[in-house]
């Protein structure tokens, strides 16, 4: 659709001005792969299983983190909206239920999702009148998944109720932003990329678990990232480029700055936002 666009008060200020009319025109701007790829992902892209990878423990989908579910659950109206905790679940690690999916073989279609506010497109069936729509629902996060990446101690406490209070409490926006940066930074395949550029299962929480016992602040800079708004900007690097190794001599809290200035980092960009934020946090 084309769009006319005129602004007739400045025309007449620059009238009044006396100054000359520049001519100028809007131009389309194409889309990244990576920007069309997130608003799929946005509006809940259908996936096969197999489509669907691991990294550090969590989904991925074409280098993006996602949220998987099931959008024909086969369930009512009323169930969707009021009763979501007997609806299929919805998950984000390779946890005993995706695997036990991938092992029987079970081609079932998923959705994946970057939604934040908590709502899944699903689809409702009334057996009785034999008719379908679509609906927003508030689905329940998958336990399995919860214990796979030990979110927030989920199954390491033995304090009673404790589980229950985590799973109840889980928020996606919260989640997403939480790894966020193992998926923005990780490396490309290139020549200067190391032969063991392979994360163990479980590097999601071992980073986040290095990156809290730092306080959160950077091991070169030294700057404070521990508010939950910048936490983001903290990554956990590999001393010596061996991935598979995640013991603590080999990790250092890095901002965003100091990891992109690592030797074979040359892949990893910064924002200029994320730049003014990180020295403006410096200097606080």
């Amino acid at each position: 659709m084309k769009l006319n666009i005129n602004f007739p008060a400045l025309d007449r200020l620059i009238s009044q001005m006396g100054a000359p009319l520049s001519k100028w025109r809007t131009q389309k701007v194409k889309l990244s792969e990576r920007e069309i790829l997130r608003q799929e992902l946005e509006a809940g892209k259908e996936v096969s299983i197999d489509q669907i990878h691991s990294f550090g423990g969590l989904l991925e989908h074409e280098g993006e983190q996602i949220l998987i579910y099931i959008k024909a659950t086969g369930k009512d109206k009323d169930t969707l909206l009021h009763d979501t905790k007997n609806c299929p679940k919805f998950h984000f690690a390779e946890c005993a239920t995706i695997r036990g999916k991938r092992k029987e073989n079970r081609l079932q279609r998923y959705h994946a999702t970057i939604r934040m506010d908590g709502k899944f497109e699903c689809t409702w069936t009334n057996d009785e009148t034999r008719e379908e729509g679509e609906i927003e629902a508030e689905l329940i996060v998958c336990k399995n998944c919860l214990k796979e990446i030990a979110w927030k101690g989920y199954g390491t406490s033995d304090q009673e109720g404790s589980n229950d209070t985590i799973a109840q409490d889980f928020e996606i926006a919260d989640f997403l932003r939480t790894y966020e940066p193992l998926f923005h930074t990780k490396p490309s395949k290139t020549s200067s990329t190391p032969t063991t550029a392979i994360y163990p299962k479980k590097w999601a929480q071992t980073s986040l678990t290095y990156r809290s016992s730092r306080q959160w602040k950077c091991e070169e800079c030294g700057v404070n990232l521990s508010k939950k708004e910048h936490r983001r900007l903290l990554h956990t690097h590999h001393i010596t480029g061996d991935l598979s190794d995640s013991s603590h001599l080999n990790l250092k809290a890095l901002c965003i700055l100091c990891h992109a200035g690592q030797p074979n980092h040359g892949h990893m960009k910064v924002s200029l936002s994320e730049q003014r934020e990180i020295e403006a946090l410096r200097h606080a």
